[in-house]
C-alpha cells in the first residue's frame, strides 16, 4: 500500500446509496494536488460492467460540469470505479487497501461495508441514521463520524420495491458540511489514527454477544 489515502464506497448505484453526494464532497475538498484518491465499487442490477462504467462516467462528468470548479478536468482530484463483480476476497482487499469509507446513504438497516471498514481499522462516515448509530461510537472518532442531517420527503424513482421509499416516508439527507469537514479531518490526522479502536468496537457485536443477546431477549418474552 502506497501512501495514498484513499476513500471508498460500496454500494449499488441507487438514489437511496446518494453516491453522487459523496462525489461532490470529494470535489469540493481536494484537488490533483492532494495525495487522495475515491474508490466506488458499484453494481446495479441487469446492467454489464460496461454499462456500469460508461452511467459512472457520466454521472461524474455531469457533477464536475455542474460544480465548474475547474476549467480542465484534469485538476480535479482521482476516482476510479470498480464495476465487475467480486468474490468476498476481492471485497477485503479492497478493505484492506483503503482507508476512510464514505456512505452517506438515505438509510440503511446496517451498512455491512461501513460495518467492515471498523473491522479493518478504517474509519466509516456515516449518515447518522440507521445502523451505523449502532456501532459507530460518537465519542470516538477513531471509530469512525456520524453525519448530522434533515429528513426530506422520500422521492426515489428506482426503488427496487414498490410498498417502500415512497413519498409516503420520508429519509435521512446528509450534511454536506459535515461530510467535507470529516473527510478533511481524516485525511489531514491520517498519520495519527489509532486503528484499533475500530476493531475493538467491532468486537462487541461478534455472533456469540449478538446471540446472547437475542438469548436474553428470547428470555425476557
Amino acid at each position: 500500500k502506497d501512501n495514498t489515502f484513499r476513500f471508498y464506497n460500496i454500494s449499488d448505484i441507487n438514489q437511496r446509496k446518494n453516491i453522487e453526494s459523496i462525489i461532490r464532497c470529494y470535489f469540493h475538498c481536494f484537488d490533483i494536488n492532494d495525495n487522495v484518491e475515491l474508490l466506488l465499487k458499484v453494481k446495479k442490477y441487469g446492467l454489464s460492467k460496461e454499462q456500469l462504467a460508461s452511467g459512472m462516467s457520466n454521472i461524474i462528468n455531469e457533477i464536475k460540469n455542474q460544480m465548474r470548479m475547474h476549467q480542465d478536468n484534469r485538476k480535479y482530484p482521482e476516482i476510479i470505479t470498480v464495476t465487475e463483480h467480486l468474490p468476498t476476497e476481492g471485497i477485503l482487499d479492497i478493505h484492506s487497501s483503503c482507508d476512510c469509507y464514505v456512505g452517506t446513504s438515505r438509510g440503511e438497516g446496517w451498512s455491512i461495508p461501513s460495518f467492515e471498514a471498523m473491522a479493518f481499522g478504517n474509519t466509516p462516515i456515516c449518515s447518522k441514521e440507521g445502523g451505523p448509530l449502532e456501532f459507530i461510537d460518537p465519542n470516538n472518532k477513531n471509530t469512525g463520524t456520524l453525519v448530522n442531517g434533515v429528513y426530506d420527503i422520500c422521492n426515489q424513482q428506482d426503488g427496487a420495491f414498490s410498498h417502500i421509499f415512497t413519498g409516503r416516508e420520508l429519509w435521512f439527507h446528509a450534511s454536506e458540511k459535515e461530510i467535507c469537514d470529516s473527510m478533511k479531518y481524516y485525511y489531514e490526522n491520517r498519520d495519527s489514527r489509532n486503528k484499533t479502536d475500530g476493531i475493538k468496537q467491532c468486537e462487541k457485536f461478534d455472533y456469540k454477544v449478538v446471540g446472547n443477546l437475542i438469548k436474553d431477549g428470547l428470555c425476557q418474552k
